[in-house]
């Protein structure tokens, strides 16, 4: 089994791009704030990271930017991997999301964080589906002893089965393949995760 470091991008610069950017596939494009390149910095000194075979990353640009710092500073290759996207809480992958659908998707997967059903007919993505396309991702990669997976706060918990909250340049240990999502203990790392930092609260970035 593949040793993974799962990594959420640091700090995004949302200014850049305007208040509504976060609302719809524009966010996408935010790159990191001087605290997130620190934090990015800081994290390659982590022993862990140093024992990685290579590094894999979301499309993002924050996630693209954060593993940049790390490629380099670790001198490891970097892969691209769209399927590693955030959540889409439209599969229209418009611009702009109705602010109303965007309350309703993340009410939606919050629930599923909980254990709760996903409901019917929604034009977002569930939990099962963010964790199915981030593992057909990762797979191809199995033949590495351990990859460092540069991703986002939505991702990482659908690949944890956990509904704890993920800081910016936090380092998640896991195996892959990674268990089925089920019901976490708030603040817990379940089947012998092990992690880092503290929690931000966030869900979509």
């Amino acid at each position: 089994m593949m040793q993974l470091y799962l990594i959420r991008h640091g700090e995004p610069d949302w200014q850049q791009l305007g208040a509504e950017a976060q609302d719809g596939r524009a966010g996408s494009l935010a790159p990191l704030t001087a605290l997130g390149r620190l934090q990015m910095d800081a994290i390659a000194a982590d022993y862990r990271l140093q024992e990685a075979d290579a590094i894999i990353s979301s499309s993002y640009t924050r996630c693209l930017e954060s593993a940049a710092r790390l490629s380099r500073q670790l001198n490891k290759q970097l892969f691209v991997e769209h399927a590693l996207h955030e959540w889409l809480p439209s599969r229209t992958h418009a611009l702009r999301t109705d602010r109303r659908l965007l309350r309703r998707a993340g009410a939606d997967l919050r629930r599923e964080l909980e254990g709760g059903a996903p409901a019917g007919g929604r034009p977002w993505e569930s939990l099962s589906e963010v964790r199915d396309r981030a593992v057909a991702a990762l797979t191809p990669y199995a033949g590495y002893g351990s990859c460092i997976v540069l991703t986002h706060q939505v991702v990482i918990s659908a690949l944890l089965g956990s509904d704890r909250p993920i800081s910016h340049a936090e380092i998640v240990e896991c195996v892959l393949p990674p268990p089925a999502v089920s019901t976490a203990t708030a603040g817990s790392a379940p089947g012998g995760y092990a992690s880092r930092g503290g929690p931000d609260g966030k869900l979509d970035s």
